[in-house]
């Protein structure tokens, strides 16, 4: 059997440089690029560099995905099956943009607190 279900990791479609929130990929990238820590995991997942920080060395939810750093996260079943995805992680100056534009959608109800 194929699919999510088996352990596999879904992985977000970036078909455009603005994603389905509107938040433009390359700006994203660009601010995860001005962040130390980020850098630093990302040179440790890419080059295998050692990082001083032993929190960095113990993060094996993450990857590189078209130049973002990306972690996998465990999603509870809710209205469909328990799934493992790849979020990107967020710089600190980038937490209010993305949380307006997660909560400022049509459908965002309120029933589903994330934050």
């Amino acid at each position: 059997m194929d699919g999510p279900l088996n352990g596999e990791v879904v992985e977000p479609r970036m078909s455009t440089p603005v994603d389905e929130f509107g938040l433009d990929m390359f700006r994203f990238i660009e601010e995860q690029k001005r962040t130390s820590w980020i850098m630093a995991l990302i040179a440790f997942l890419e080059d295998r560099a050692l990082p001083i920080d032993g929190q960095l060395r113990s993060a094996p939810n993450g990857t590189v995905k078209n130049g973002a750093l990306m972690r996998r996260v465990h999603l509870r079943a809710r209205a469909g099956p328990a799934r493992t995805t790849l979020m990107p992680v967020i710089p600190v100056p980038f937490i209010e943009t993305v949380l307006h534009y997660c909560h400022a959608d049509l459908h965002s109800f309120g029933y589903y607190k994330d934050y």
